[in-house]
């Protein structure tokens, strides 16, 4: 049986984008366990008492754990980037593949087989959104994969397009395997809601972001959109949830400008909260000018809720409408689909029904199903 680990350090709370995505593939790869690919062992961070065995995991999984400068979450990340064979050997040897989930180096002793998942290449193509750290991280992990990986999973077809017009990689080298997403029980949702919908005022109709706050994420762009609706939605708040990243404290500054009270933050949330949201959402909004894959918009189909977005980047891959979709620089456009959804125009009950049908056929198990299955392809090259 081949022995595989899978690189879990970003999952600590608040779980989104590449922590989903590490999180629900190691737990559904424990559903997907068979006598040739078991189940992976999974690299956590010990950070000062922090996110150590995140309990999220599932418990038939083996957490690593990673505790070299144990009160210092980056110099442990400078000391696997730069030198992953000498601080974490004794850990890695021992497995026949190691999976990278993101842009950061596990390392890799001779004769080893490195998979590595490319969530997207926002930092080469946008370094403006970046600062001087993540920007040179990035670049170097990238060029770092493509040359070490026998196999890279790009989670979009865009990803994978812009991989290739990179690096020249070979084309047979990369798997398109998208995200997956699964619901909580109704009742941890249910549970969730009565608390979190105080603070936005039940029964009030609300328009939700989800989703870390920085200015690729065009999130001032949509305050604006949104303090443009007309007489008829102005009832209609706006719901803001996520981490405050890199200029984030302007942004919701602007939003308590513009919009007053019917601007609500409330920061990051956890996973119950989060889908409760979802599920009493007039509809979700991702204006981001640059995706790799788009989570929200999958979950927002999940509950049922119309989505609506940028039309850019490997979003338009999620879109079941053109109408759906608005032009990212436009407020104008922004704002006149948004009212479009509010008023609950013909076209959007017709996503919502074919969106529905589609999530059920992109479950994580599907995508861990895919992923053993290049796991094998790639102990077999």
């Amino acid at each position: 049986m081949a022995t595989i680990l899978l690189d879990g350090r970003p999952v600590r709370p608040p779980i989104s984008g590449v922590a989903r995505y590490c999180l629900s593939l190691a737990n559904a790869l424990v559903e997907e366990a068979s006598p040739h690919i078991g189940i992976p062992d999974v690299l956590v961070q010990y950070d000062g008492g922090n996110n150590r065995t995140p309990d999220e995991f599932y418990s038939k999984i083996h957490r690593v754990e990673y505790s070299p400068f144990s009160t210092y979450r980056k110099i442990q990340n400078l000391a696997f980037e730069f030198a992953p064979n000498v601080f974490g050997r004794h850990k890695l040897s021992q497995y026949d593949l190691v999976h990278e989930t993101y842009f950061a180096n596990i390392g890799r002793r001779p004769g080893q087989v490195k998979v590595s998942t490319i969530h997207d290449v926002i930092p080469l193509d946008h370094p403006e959104f970046f600062n001087f750290n993540n920007r040179v991280f990035a670049k170097r992990n990238f060029y770092r994969q493509v040359r070490e990986a026998s196999m890279i999973i790009a989670v979009s077809n865009y990803t994978k397009q812009r991989i290739i017009e990179i690096s020249n990689i070979d084309e047979s080298r990369i798997r398109v395997i998208g995200c997956g997403v699964n619901r909580p029980e109704q009742s941890l949702i249910d549970s969730a809601a009565w608390p979190i919908m105080g603070q936005i005022g039940r029964g009030q109709r609300y328009g939700l972001y989800i989703g870390n706050l920085e200015p690729r994420k065009n999130v001032d762009r949509l305050i604006d959109a949104w303090a443009a609706l007309g007489s008829e939605h102005r009832e209609v708040k706006l719901v803001v949830v996520g981490r405050l990243n890199y200029q984030a404290e302007l942004t919701v500054a602007r939003g308590r400008e513009l919009l007053g009270d019917r601007f609500v933050f409330l920061g990051p949330v956890p996973e119950a909260e989060k889908w409760a949201l979802l599920s009493h959402a007039s509809t979700l909004i991702l204006p981001s000018l640059y995706e790799g894959y788009g989570i929200p918009i999958v979950e927002a189909y999940t509950c049922g809720i119309p989505a609506i977005f940028a039309r850019n980047s490997s979003m338009t891959e999620l879109a079941a409408d053109d109408r759906q979709m608005f032009d990212g620089l436009s407020a104008n456009e922004m704002t006149t689909v948004i009212a479009r959804v509010l008023d609950n125009e013909s076209w959007v009950a017709e996503t919502i029904i074919d969106r529905t049908a589609w999530v059920h056929r992109n479950r994580w198990i599907d995508v861990a199903r895919q992923t053993v299955q290049v796991y094998r392809d790639a102990l077999a090259r």
